[in-house]
């Protein structure tokens, strides 16, 4: 066997072991991830397409309870699809599809709006339908969420406090009580790749 080989062979030995606790809860699912990520980085270095792959991995099982750190695992595998495979792929698309839900999570619905857009446009490009498709049904559901924000905060500006006496942090945390729910994420998820 070459190092190579010997390489891959200890990362399909620790997929498997990782399919199989998938099967468990999700803090399982999760600490099999973080292993995946690990040996990825050991046997194939910080800079390669499965490294890459296991960050978005990671970041998948994390971002609906912990957006934040889901958004960064996102960000560094689209840092490296980008600058391994070019900018214009599948696992590109997926990365920006998938920041878009984790920034709508954070309710930052300007910047999930513009990378689930990218993302629909280079799925289009890529003739990948179905992944268009959802890009468009989650960008809809953003929109429809941010709407409804607007709304609630104009309502409780028109009919509750008066403006005078509406600090920015009391609009700021009244608005932040609508946000990204459940059924939005299983809307969402069914899209993940």
């Amino acid at each position: 066997f070459g190092v190579e080989s010997k390489q891959n062979c200890r990362a399909s030995k620790h997929l498997l072991n990782a399919l199989v606790l998938s099967r468990g809860s999700k803090s399982e699912q999760a600490a099999a991830a973080r292993t995946q990520l690990r040996l990825c980085e050991a046997v194939f270095g910080k800079r390669h397409v499965k490294t890459a792959s296991a960050l978005s991995e990671y970041g998948s099982l994390v971002w609906k309870t912990k957006p934040q750190i889901g958004l960064n695992y996102f960000s560094r595998s689209l840092e490296l699809y980008r600058e391994l495979l070019g900018q214009v792929c599948r696992p590109v698309c997926s990365a920006l599809y998938n920041m878009g839900l984790a920034l709508a999570r954070l309710n930052r619905f300007t910047a999930a709006l513009q990378h689930l857009s990218s993302a629909k446009v280079m799925a289009q490009s890529l003739s990948e339908h179905a992944t268009a498709r959802m890009c468009e049904v989650s960008e809809n559901t953003v929109y429809g969420v941010a709407t409804l924000k607007i709304q609630r905060w104009y309502r409780e500006q028109k009919y509750g406090q008066a403006q005078s006496q509406t600090t920015k942090t009391e609009v700021t945390t009244k608005c932040s009580t609508l946000s990204w729910s459940d059924e939005h994420d299983e809307i969402a998820s069914s899209a993940h790749d």
